[in-house]
């Protein structure tokens, strides 16, 4: 009898020993899955980082304005841009870009003057800035970008024949300043801008793309 209550005891003592091993064991196989869920969700949240070196090739279409809009008709735009981006300066994109344009004679103005031919070319350079306003649409494919841009514009003119030209410039050069309100979706931006260059002012509607060429 003493034998059996003893044998019962140490049983007891062993399976009690063993519960505790493997509540142990459960515990630190929790907590080592917890570690590791944490790990993972710590490094799936690093900073993207957005810095580098972008080129931004653009097509669009010019309407003349005032005075502008009264002897020349719209034009095709092509030109590109140089942006740099980084990811202390976000939402903030700055650049460079490059636009070129030429603007036929509109008709009733030739044939009020008598002219045969009458072109309008204008070459602008000049700096950017854009901003994506995140806060209006926090979506990460499509977004507002508000844009400003102050540039160089060489213009230059054909007016055929010369004798019937009415007083227009055949060279000049302006200080222009850009405003625009958009939308880029992924790598594409189209952007409608007011520019205003005195007698050479216009409303611009254009579309670009962004290719990375470095990045940081």
């Amino acid at each position: 009898m003493k034998f059996c209550i003893v044998f019962i005891f140490m049983m007891s003592i062993a399976v009690s020993l063993t519960a505790q091993e493997t509540v142990n064991e459960g515990y630190l196989l929790s907590d080592k899955r917890l570690a590791s869920e944490h790990i993972l969700k710590h490094e799936s949240q690093k900073p993207y980082s957005i810095s580098g070196l972008f080129i931004s090739p653009n097509i669009g279409i010019s309407f003349p304005i005032q005075d502008f809009g009264k002897n020349s008709r719209a034009a095709f735009t092509f030109g590109g841009k140089i942006e740099f981006a980084s990811s202390d300066l976000f939402p903030f994109f700055i650049g460079g870009y490059f636009q070129y344009q030429k603007h036929s004679g509109a008709e009733e103005f030739k044939a009020t003057n008598r002219i045969e031919v009458f072109e309008t070319t204008i070459t602008q350079f000049g700096g950017s800035v854009d901003v994506l306003l995140t806060q209006l649409l926090p979506n990460y494919f499509t977004m507002p970008v508000a844009s400003l841009e102050v540039g160089q514009l060489s213009i230059k003119r054909v007016v055929t024949p010369a004798e019937n030209n009415p007083d227009m410039l055949l060279s000049d050069s302006k200080i222009g300043v850009s405003a625009g309100l958009g939308f880029t979706i992924f790598i594409f931006d189209i952007v409608g801008k007011y520019t205003y260059a005195g007698e050479y002012s216009s409303i611009n509607i254009n579309t670009r793309f962004h290719f990375p060429l470095i990045k940081f």
